[in-house]
Formats: C-alpha cells, sequence, structure tokens
C-alpha cells in the first residue's frame, strides 16, 4: 500500500504502485506496506476527530462563541500577529486563546497580559508530540476557558503546513499565516493547507523590498490554489495592512445585525434597592456603550415559591426603564420563584453580548447575590423573540 490521505471532500485513499502503473519514482514506500489495516484505522481516527470536532462546535454555538482556526508553518510571524490582534481588541471583545505548541509555554508567555484567556495545549504533553492539534485536543484545552464570557476564541494550531489542514476542530473559520520569507511557491507546494483556508494573511510585507519578488506574486500564487481567500498583505511588525485583518475579525465575531457575545440570564436577588443599583448602572452603561443587549428584565417576589410579577418602577423608580418585553415565560419565573426565599425579591435579566462583568462586579462588591447565571440557547431565544413568548423555558439549565 502507498501514502494514505484524505481530500478535501472527506474521502481517503491510499496510492497504490504496481509494476502496471506508472513507473517515476515516489521514493521508498515500505513503511505503509500495511494494507487496508492502515486505512480502517485511520478512517477512526478522522470519524472520532470529526465526532468531536462537532461537540466542540456546539459548545461554542450554545455559548454564542465564533471560533477561528490560526495556521501556519514554523516562524512565520503567527503569535506576533496574534499578540498585535489581542492588544486592537483589548476591551472591545472578549477573547480566548487556545496556544498550542509540542513543547513550551514560551508563545503563551508572549500572549499573556494582553487582556485575553489564555488555554496552553502541549502536544508533548498526553499527545504523543503531535505537530496538530485535533477536536480531542481542543476539547480538552477549552476547559481552560470561560466560554460563556467570550465572544471570540482564536486556536492557534502548531506550526505546520500539512497536518492541521487536515483535522476539523469545530472551528467556523480558518484563517494561515503565510510569511514573504517562506517563497512564493509554498501555495503549489502545500496546496491542501492553502485551499482549506477562508483568509492568508501575507505577512511580513515589510521585507518585499530585500527579495525577489513583488506582493502581487505572491497573492497570485495564492489565488492558483484558493482562488475564493481573502487575502491580506500585512506587516505584524509595522502595523502596515493590519487594520482590514482587524475589521475582518470585527465583521466575523459579530455577525451583521448582531451583539457580540452569548445569550445569557442573571438572577439577580436583593433585599434592598439601593444596594443593587450600582450593578444596574454598570448594566445600563453596557447597554449604551453597545456591549451588550437586553432582551428582557422581569423582576418578581416570591410568595411561598410562587412568583409575583411586580414593575420595575414599583421596585424603584431608577429600575423603570429596563425592557419588560414578556420574552421569559411564566415557566421561566416559575422556575426561578420556586427556589428562593419566601417573600425574596429578584430580577431576572435576560441578556445578549455576555459582557456583563462590571455589573456582577458591582452586586458582589455590594452583597448582592447572583444566585444563578448561564448560557440561553441561541435557537430558542430567536424562536421566542419572533413568536413573543418563549415557546419552551429559556431557563433550562437553572437547575443545574
Amino acid at each position: 500500500m502507498g501514502r494514505f490521505h484524505r481530500h478535501d471532500d472527506g474521502t481517503m485513499h491510499s496510492h497504490e504502485h504496481g509494476e502496471d502503473q506508472h513507473s517515476h519514482d515516489h521514493g521508498d514506500h515500505s513503511a505503509y506496506d500495511t494494507g487496508s489495516q492502515r486505512i480502517e484505522v485511520l478512517e477512526a481516527i478522522f470519524a472520532e476527530n470529526d465526532n468531536q470536532a462537532e461537540v466542540n462546535r456546539k459548545a461554542f454555538q450554545d455559548n454564542g462563541v465564533r471560533a477561528l482556526n490560526l495556521m501556519s508553518s514554523p516562524g512565520s510571524g503567527k503569535t506576533t500577529v496574534l499578540a498585535a490582534t489581542l492588544d486592537e481588541l483589548a476591551g472591545e471583545l472578549a477573547v480566548g486563546v487556545v496556544e498550542g505548541d509540542i513543547a513550551t509555554d514560551l508563545d503563551a508567555a508572549k500572549l499573556s497580559g494582553r487582556g485575553a484567556q489564555i488555554s496552553l495545549l502541549n502536544t508533548s504533553n498526553g499527545f504523543g508530540g503531535e505537530c496538530h492539534l485535533d477536536a480531542p485536543m481542543v476539547n480538552r484545552a477549552l476547559a481552560g476557558l470561560d466560554l460563556p464570557g467570550l465572544d471570540l476564541v482564536i486556536i492557534e494550531n502548531v506550526g505546520n503546513l500539512v497536518c492541521p489542514a487536515e483535522f476539523d476542530v469545530g472551528e467556523h473559520a480558518k484563517v494561515m499565516v503565510y510569511s514573504v520569507t517562506e517563497g512564493e511557491d509554498k501555495p503549489l507546494k502545500y496546496p491542501v493547507m492553502f485551499r482549506s483556508v477562508d483568509v492568508v494573511l501575507l505577512n511580513k510585507i515589510d521585507l518585499i523590498p530585500h527579495l525577489e519578488a513583488d506582493v502581487d506574486t505572491y497573492v497570485a500564487r495564492v489565488r492558483q490554489v484558493n482562488p475564493t481567500a481573502t487575502v491580506l498583505p500585512v506587516s505584524a511588525r509595522t502595523g502596515e495592512g493590519m487594520a482590514a485583518w482587524f475589521d475582518w475579525l470585527r465583521r466575523f465575531a459579530v455577525p451583521a445585525g448582531g451583539v457580540a457575545g452569548p445569550a445569557g440570564y442573571a438572577v439577580v436577588e436583593f433585599a434592598d434597592p439601593e444596594s443593587a443599583k450600582p450593578g444596574f448602572e454598570a448594566l445600563r452603561d453596557a447597554v449604551e456603550s453597545g456591549a451588550v443587549e437586553l432582551v428582557d428584565v422581569q423582576f418578581l417576589r416570591s410568595i411561598a415559591g410562587v412568583p409575583s410579577t411586580l414593575p420595575g418602577a414599583r421596585v424603584d423608580p431608577a429600575l423603570g426603564s429596563f425592557p419588560d418585553t414578556g420574552v421569559l415565560s411564566q415557566t421561566d419565573l416559575d422556575l426561578v420563584a420556586e427556589d428562593m426565599p419566601h417573600n425574596a425579591v429578584a430580577a431576572v435579566v435576560l441578556y445578549t453580548g455576555g459582557r456583563i462583568e462590571s455589573a456582577l462586579a458591582a452586586w458582589d462588591r455590594d452583597g448582592v447575590r447572583v444566585s444563578r447565571r448561564g448560557p440561553v440557547d441561541p435557537g430558542d431565544l430567536t424562536a421566542a423573540r419572533s413568536s413573543g413568548a418563549a415557546p419552551i423555558s429559556l431557563l433550562r439549565s437553572v437547575r443545574d
């Protein structure tokens, strides 16, 4: 049996080279003489990976997170691009990074302190030192990130122009960094990688004057292999062209008409409205800044576990301006009230955007109890908003 590989459409086969087949020399293939057994094993590996990739993708979807697989060869400037990206987006988007490498935390250290959550993933630690990340590896690394609090996850893959392109890790898009110092022939030599990506960042263009080439030649070679990819010439070192990359990433992270981040809820219990006011003021500030969209806010009092809804203005005049849309169903309010002490007052806040940390911090500081908090299924929320009343409970996880 010859060399086994996977095609873009997911089909797999080996190249069998018998006596009557083409006779040009392909080198020594004796290491692959394992017959159909090898194909069966590798098919099982890819099937397991693809199943886990769907698990990862659902985790991203459930938390309203967009995920990006960032790939390149070693030394292309991938980590430098990522560091500049984190600096640009700090305070604007909540970003998590899965930092993949065979060994060391050198790149993770370069990215720390830039406003992002970092989860280090060394493939030498329990994964045999693989030259790529796969879906099970990424799944383990996601445990190191607080997905409900993120807008975007960037998976920095191991530096390699071959294997990373063949493994779906649950991402929504693939991006590669391609340095001009690698030579203009790389798209033709490594077509699987270049065909697999949505964006090519042609990096280190500040070095073009010192090379016998020009940007148009590099772009043309990429187009030969992948006519539809977005190609952005950049220099992570000087910043040239990086604005176009940042703009692309913002559009990717926040779909048209959307607010960055997941849909979620928080149940805020308080005895004294005055103590809760600073948190609600911080929430209002987040809305005005565009970081959060409030979908519905319901105030209620629990009477022996039964909810009695209250107008916000009746709780406190300052709370009357929050939206009372009715998207939260009676079932939602029943679930909340039955776990509350008798005569306790609470606000059930339903939001999209994910960045309510300033409000949570204010409530915690002032001794206000956030008794429940969790994600809301985006599909359920869309259905509830379109119908005007939730067809099922949006807060199913309130009992978790």
